[in-house]
C-alpha cells in the first residue's frame, strides 16, 4: 500500500506548529513577548510560515520566521528497508526518514534578526525532548546558528537574514500487497523552456579620497553630489592599494565622511587613496533565448502490469 504522506510538508508542519504555538504565548522572554504571533496576519506582530511568493510582501513589512527544507533522505537501516513477510504474501517495510531544515529569521534590523535567531536557537534546544515526544521523532538535533546575511535588490538593502539549522529524523512504515498496479498508459512530456540570462549590469564608480580603518570610514569629496550614496547602501571597494577591496555597507553619512557598518579589509589607512566605490546602478536587461529541446514520449502498457516480486 502506497504511503501518500507528503514528506516535505510533514517536516515543515512540525516546525511551523511548534513555532506558532511558542510565539503565540503572551510571555516568552523576560516576562514579555514583543513578537506575539496571531493567526490573523493584520494583528500578528511576527510572520511565521514556509516560503511562498504570497508571503514576500509580509516578510518585508514585519519581522518574519520562514521555514525552508534542505535535503531529505532515507537512512537505510535494513537491506531494502524490509521488515517482515505477511501470511497473505504481502511485505512490510520500515525505514528512517531524515531531513535538514533551516529556520530563517528576517528583519530590516540586523540586531533584531540576530535576537530572533538566538531566541529560536535556545527554544529548540530547551524543548527538544518535548518536540521529539510530541511529533514522534526518532531524533531532533539543533545543528547551529548561522551567519548574518544581507539580502539586497538594486543596491537597496531590503532585509537581514539569520538562519538556524536543525535536523529531524522519524520512522516511516509501508507495505506491498499483490494488487495490480493500474498503469495502462504513461505519457512523459519533456520540454526545456526558453532559456533566460541577464545582460551586463550598469555600475557607477565614485572616487574615494581616503580610507580610514578605525573607525571604518571613507572620505568622498562632494559626497552629496552623488544621489546613490545613502545610508544602507551596499557597495564594493575596488583598486585599493592597502587590501581594502571587498563588499561593504554604509551606516551613516556626515558631510563627506561615510561611516561603514563592517570593519575594513586591510589594516592600514589609505590616505590619499586611488580606490573607488563600485555601486550597482541598474541590473542588466533580461535576454530571452530559444528552446533547446522539445520531446514527447508516449508508452502504452496493456494489459496492466503485475508488480514484480523483487524481494526474493
Amino acid at each position: 500500500m502506497l504511503n501518500k504522506t507528503n514528506y516535505p510538508s510533514k517536516a515543515k508542519d512540525m516546525i511551523l506548529q511548534f513555532m506558532q504555538k511558542v510565539f503565540a504565548q503572551p510571555k516568552l522572554y523576560n516576562g514579555l513577548n514583543e513578537y506575539q504571533w496571531n493567526g490573523d496576519t493584520k494583528v500578528s506582530k511576527i510572520h511565521i510560515s514556509d516560503s511562498n511568493i504570497e508571503n514576500l510582501l509580509i516578510v518585508e513589512q514585519k519581522p518574519s520566521i520562514i521555514v525552508t527544507r534542505g535535503n531529505m533522505q532515507w537512512q537505510g537501516g535494513a537491506i531494502d528497508a524490509f521488515l517482515n513477510r505477511q501470511l497473505n504474501g504481502g511485505r512490510d517495510y520500515k525505514d528512517l526518514m531524515s531531513v535538514d531544515m533551516t529556520i530563517n529569521c528576517f528583519s530590516r534590523e540586523g540586531l533584531e534578526a540576530e535576537f530572533l535567531a538566538s531566541l529560536i536557537f535556545q527554544l529548540l534546544t530547551l524543548f527538544k525532548q518535548d518536540i521529539r515526544s510530541t511529533y514522534s521523532l526518532h531524533r531532533f538535533d539543533v545543528l547551529g546558528l548561522g551567519a548574518e546575511t544581507i539580502i539586497q535588490s538594486d543596491s537597496k538593502i531590503d532585509l537581514i537574514a539569520v538562519p538556524v539549522f536543525i535536523k529531524l529524523m522519524w520512522t516511516e512504515e509501508w507495505q506491498f500487497s499483490n494488487e495490480f498496479l493500474q498503469l495502462n498508459k504513461l505519457i512523459v512530456n519533456e520540454e526545456v523552456n526558453p532559456t533566460h540570462a541577464n545582460g551586463p549590469d550598469t555600475f557607477e564608480l565614485i572616487p574615494i579620497a581616503a580610507i580610514f580603518v578605525n573607525p571604518a570610514s571613507l572620505l568622498v569629496t562632494n559626497a552629496a553630489s552623488y544621489p546613490s550614496l545613502k545610508a544602507g547602501l551596499t557597495f564594493s571597494i575596488v583598486s585599493s592599494t592597502k587590501n581594502h577591496d571587498g563588499v561593504y555597507r554604509i551606516g551613516k553619512i556626515k558631510g563627506d565622511l561615510l561611516t561603514l557598518l563592517s570593519p575594513m579589509g586591510g589594516t592600514e589607512e589609505e590616505n590619499p587613496s586611488t580606490a573607488s566605490m563600485k555601486v550597482l546602478v541598474k541590473s542588466g536587461p533580461l535576454i530571452e533565448g530559444t528552446p533547446l529541446v522539445q520531446e514527447i514520449v508516449k508508452v502504452d502498457l496493456t494489459p496492466p502490469l503485475l508488480r514484480p516480486d523483487i524481494t526474493g
